[in-house]
């Protein structure tokens, strides 16, 4: 069905050197990005980080989902952007509450903005 949508639209199918470029380079990023995680593991967080380990560690150790502590007092809060946030909380209930095994979820997601970019690219 895609292919009949770009035949229709004029686009031209994808050649296998292309695809096979895109593929290297959704490779070499998440290469780079576990390397990145491996290289730098255990380090001081920093900037907005030790705000999303309280509230990743308050879901996944107490349950309270959505909660802050950044007015030194534990409470519910949606004051800010609550996705990276639930990210955070979701990957530390499922695999601990370690800051870098959710940096090496988001290194193993790292070939999807190639791609889209790619997409976008052929595209445009």
């Amino acid at each position: 069905m895609i292919d009949r949508l770009r035949a229709a639209a004029g686009e031209p199918p994808p050649r296998r050197r292309e695809v096979q470029l895109v593929a290297a380079a959704m490779l070499l990023a998440v290469a780079l990005r576990l390397l990145y995680v491996l290289l730098t593991q255990d380090h001081t967080l920093g900037g907005d980080e030790p705000e999303y380990h309280k509230e990743g560690r308050l879901a996944a150790d107490e349950g309270k989902w959505l909660w802050t502590e950044t007015f030194g007092v534990e409470h519910e809060s949606m004051q800010k952007a609550p996705v990276y946030p639930l990210w955070v909380s979701v990957w530390y209930s499922l695999l601990g509450t370690d800051p870098d095994r959710v940096l090496i979820v988001q290194a193993l997601l790292g070939f999807v903005p190639v791609g889209l970019t790619w997409l976008l690219g052929r595209r445009l």
